[in-house]
């Protein structure tokens, strides 16, 4: 009876040793049932399209994968028993439908259970990919957006209320201005909404790109790219520490006082 399990692959980050120790697991596979296995294969796919296959287990110290952003890595290992050993990794969005997986296959439970525990721990034991970032995406960008809203909201009530006929003499202001006038409160509320909602609108674009920034399976190696991305990262903490939060705490205190 054929039995096959399969886990998907997640919140990692796989550096070219990853690799290579998942690479020479399935040869040692191959080393063991020499009479009836093939040769483990590796089949990356880089983000220009080429294609690299090959059973060469250097592969991973190889230039193909520091000077190519790597896309795709597919490991696979099957005899002439039936016997099968997949991996299949790709940089993905964290939430998205899950591509990165591992699947054992074959008629002998014990050989299938050994070798998914055997992968099982060769991923526990990578880099965790930093979940904080993925975690806290709406609680940043919303109240961002809503803290951008919050600055247009107080120039724009305060331009308005200068605005507001309050001379003697002159022209006699409309109901929605002399409504206005009197509750201050109000025009400060409306103009809060009226600007959350296209900024909110726009929130949802920025969580999509700060959730591309932490994928849920990142290779840790390429070329400058994968530095720039590093970069980003950091910079947008810088931002979220120096420039977000003093607007929050401001927008805290003067929901406190009350509109100027």
């Amino acid at each position: 009876m054929k039995r096959t399990r399969s886990k998907p692959i997640a919140d990692v980050v796989l550096g070219k040793a990853d690799l290579t120790q998942l690479f020479a697991l399935l040869q040692r596979e191959a080393m063991d049932d020499a009479d009836a296995g093939f040769p483990p294969m590796v089949t990356i796919v880089s983000d220009d399209g080429a294609i690299t296959e090959t059973d060469d287990p250097t592969i991973f110290d190889d230039d193909i994968v520091d000077h190519r952003e790597s896309k795709r890595i597919e490991l696979r290992y099957s005899d002439h028993r039936a016997r099968r050993i997949s991996v299949i990794l790709e940089e993905e969005e964290r939430g998205s439908w899950h591509k990165s997986a591992f699947t054992v296959s074959g008629d002998e439970a014990d050989w299938v259970d050994a070798r998914f525990v055997a992968l099982e721990r060769l991923f526990a034991a990578a880099r965790p990919q930093s979940k904080l970032m993925a975690r806290l995406r709406w609680a940043i960008v919303i109240p961002a957006a809503i803290a951008i809203a919050y600055s247009w909201t107080i120039v724009l009530s305060r331009n308005v209320q200068l605005l507001l006929p309050a001379a003697a003499g002159g022209p006699p202001p409309s109901p929605v201005a002399r409504f206005f006038a009197e509750h201050p409160l109000l025009l400060y509320q409306f103009f809060l909404i009226l600007f959350s909602l296209p900024w909110l609108v726009l929130a949802r674009s920025l969580v999509g790109w700060v959730e591309r920034l932490w994928p849920a399976v990142e290779f840790g190696f390429g070329p400058e790219h994968e530095s720039r991305r590093r970069r980003v990262r950091f910079r947008l903490a810088v931002i979220t520490t120096l420039l977000v939060l003093p607007i929050l705490i401001a927008l805290i205190n003067r929901s406190t006082i009350g509109p100027p």
